[in-house]
């Protein structure tokens, strides 16, 4: 049965800790989200100010605890028909500032101003419009240069009362240790494949359900990669790639002919070179570790390789290399990609090429 629109799939960690920590009296001023891209960070981050700026007054917490968890809301299952819910979910509740990209034709580098992270010291410096909590999500930290981080410190050394800030991060390696310290560390994981694909049959209630689950499979708990693969039609290409890859009768013109819709020209093809690198990545990634093991057969066996038209794909390239060489082809494949898109080169001979090298034996039969 499908979950209700107000449910958030997955991450119930980060919500019962959020609980917990807010029954308790010690809900810290502020916290870094941190993961990988497209597992639904916004999303969690959305739903969880939803939820705190829904909360009755909690002045008392710290003096009675228990009495304050009992008024608490299930973090897991927002009420809609709540007026704070509702203008948090549409993004007007006056009590939360979300910060992303400007979307403004000026802004070419498409990241986020450092006017943009300033606008944190007036939003928390007023008190709450509605009487609660004040909470501002930054999406993401990844588009915040070295001065904007350091703008957001005024507000993590001297948080105001019942303010809250959601920072979403993709790569740790970005972050100023001087944020990194000053903030509760959160580690959100990708989803299982069971709630990828209950986010995709929301997404998509019609949906084929081999498709869905196809996509839940290829992209590794990531329901925004599954939506930018279905976007960029990467599946079935990814498919018919791994028969031919598969198939010893392939011929080098097979390759080329099926490089080519892997790489369209200009920006039109942007998403589905995108998608080659990322499943790409997964497969030559995959290959190797199974060519390390002295196993012969696939150990744990993932979502990703179980994939009817996954598996014999990666036998066949472990049969035909040794890991270091699929490791080494693997890194040239996207060393080459990354200069193709950097230099406006064609990708589909490079793309060709390195089907045609998975394609060769490489190591004695």
């Amino acid at each position: 049965m499908a979950s209700p629109p107000d449910t958030l799939i997955g991450h119930d960690e980060l919500l019962a800790r959020m609980a917990r920590d807010l029954a308790a009296g010690r809900l810290h001023h502020g916290w870094l989200l941190n993961g990988p891209e497209g597992i639904g960070k916004f999303k969690a981050a959305l739903h969880l100010a939803a939820w705190l700026l829904s909360v009755p007054d909690q002045s008392t917490a710290s003096l009675f605890a228990d009495e304050a968890s009992n008024r608490l809301p299930d973090p897991r299952q927002l009420d809609p028909d709540h007026p704070e819910v509702r203008l948090a979910l549409t993004q007007t509740h006056p009590d939360l500032l979300i910060i992303k990209p400007s979307e403004d034709e000026k802004n070419k580098s498409g990241q986020i101003k450092t006017d943009q992270i300033r606008e944190l010291n007036s939003f928390f410096a007023h008190s709450a419009g509605r009487g609660g909590w004040r909470v501002a999500i930054i999406d993401s930290l990844d588009l915040v240069n070295r001065n904007g981080q350091n703008a957001m410190l005024k507000i993590l050394e001297e948080p105001p009362k019942q303010a809250l800030l959601l920072v979403l991060n993709n790569r740790s390696g970005a972050v100023l240790p001087t944020i990194r310290s000053r903030c509760t560390q959160a580690v959100m994981q990708p989803l299982r494949q069971t709630e990828t694909i209950q986010v995709l049959e929301r997404l998509w209630p019609s949906g084929d359900d081999a498709y869905i689950r196809t996509l839940a499979g290829l992209s590794g708990g990531s329901p925004g990669q599954a939506v930018q693969l279905a976007e960029a039609e990467a599946a079935p290409l990814f498919e018919a790639s791994c028969h031919l890859l598969c198939d010893p009768a392939t011929r080098p013109e097979d390759f080329w002919a099926i490089a080519e819709k892997w790489g369209p020209a200009g920006n039109k093809g942007r998403a589905v070179r995108a998608a080659a690198l990322f499943l790409f990545d997964r497969l030559i990634t995959t290959a190797s570790v199974n060519a390390a093991s002295v196993e012969t057969t696939l150990q744990q066996e993932d979502d990703f390789s179980a994939l009817g038209f996954i598996r014999p794909t990666l036998d066949a390239l472990r049969q035909r290399h040794q890991a270091e060489t699929l490791a080494r082809l693997h890194q040239e494949f996207c060393a080459d990609l990354r200069r193709t898109e950097r230099l406006f080169l064609d990708f589909s001979p490079v793309f060709a090429k390195f089907l045609c090298k998975l394609h060769s034996q490489t190591q004695p039969e």
